[in-house]
């Protein structure tokens, strides 16, 4: 199974796809809710509140690997690395927009919105 031209290309769509969808989630919140909001996070018996500004964590945790798979081409890569790049991408960008979307709903829910 060789990662060849069309499945870096769809791999690289999609990530680029998931950063636009946690972008637009970002903008979205920051448009609708007041710039001191914050969210409750609590954990270990510890309640934090969180800033507005982690809303740009995902985005930028998305970056990176884009600009990776960019670069990288499919010749140099074991089969095995092939496989698990197409289970992993996935399920990374999948992970990350779950949590982009549950931050996104803490917050819109902290200001009262939803």
């Amino acid at each position: 199974m060789a990662l060849g031209r069309r499945t870096k290309t769809r791999v690289l769509r999609a990530n680029l796809l998931a950063v636009v969808v946690a972008v637009l989630m970002a903008v979205f919140v920051v448009t609708q809710v007041p710039l001191s909001t914050t969210a409750s996070y609590a954990r270990l018996s510890q309640e934090w509140q969180l800033p507005l500004g982690v809303l740009v964590v995902v985005p930028l945790v998305l970056l990176p690997p884009y600009f990776s798979t960019r670069k990288s081409d499919g010749a140099s890569m074991t089969p095995t690395a092939r496989r698990q790049l197409l289970i992993a991408a996935p399920a990374f960008l999948v992970v990350m927009l779950v949590a982009q979307a549950l931050m996104s709903w803490g917050f819109l829910s902290s200001a009262g919105v939803v």
